[in-house]
């Protein structure tokens, strides 16, 4: 039976800061979105898991790309949280019944910003840069479950990457990929969980 549901961040509760960004900055310096988006994974992991702030990870993008991007431009980014208001209000709603928390990969700022912005919504909060790993390690389900005082199987995690739904799985969760709200709705009731 399904006691705890955990949502991912980024293009589930919230769009996607990291989308806009690529948008912008890869028509700005005239670079495609994917050797951005590209340049930004190779470069994230060490503030994604708490190792280094952010302005260092924005030197080090800067240096892939081989063309300066603004801080402050990108910062501006980072901080615009924009939410899902239906997911976030299905959160809610399930915090009447069920614990509701947070797992996501992402750095400060914007960790800050956006438990800020759903702390009415959600129990618990769980950040890669707070944790010192990311998805789709194991590690980081098994650590999240262990905080919860739950098992894997009393655990619904939802995410829009398949490779994170994959290795929720793997450690005995019950995982879906999150592809549309009414989509959700439905798994969830597949999965048991009272709406």
């Amino acid at each position: 039976m399904i006691k705890v549901v955990i949502f991912d961040a980024g293009n589930v509760v919230c769009k996607s800061w990291l989308d806009t960004a690529r948008k912008y900055f890869s028509k700005k310096l005239g670079i495609s979105r994917e050797e951005f988006e590209h340049a930004f994974h190779a470069c994230d992991h060490d503030s994604a898991v708490g190792k280094e702030p952010i302005e260092e990870f924005v030197r080090k993008l800067s240096g892939k790309i081989g063309r300066e991007i603004d801080f402050n431009e990108f910062i501006k980014f980072v901080l615009d949280v924009q939410l899902n208001k239906n997911v976030v209000n299905l959160a809610k709603g399930l915090g009447k019944k069920y614990t509701v928390a947070m797992l996501s990969d992402d750095c400060e700022p914007n960790t800050s910003k956006l438990r800020n912005a759903v702390k009415d919504a959600f129990h618990e909060f769980y950040f890669s840069n707070e944790l010192g790993m990311r998805k789709p390690d194991k590690r980081i389900f098994r650590t999240v479950i262990n905080k919860l005082y739950t098992k894997p199987d009393e655990c619904l995690f939802i995410d829009d990457k398949s490779e994170n739904v994959k290795a929720a799985k793997s450690v005995g969760m019950h995982a879906v990929q999150f592809v549309s709200y009414e989509k959700l709705l439905k798994d969830l009731k597949n999965h048991g969980v009272i709406l």
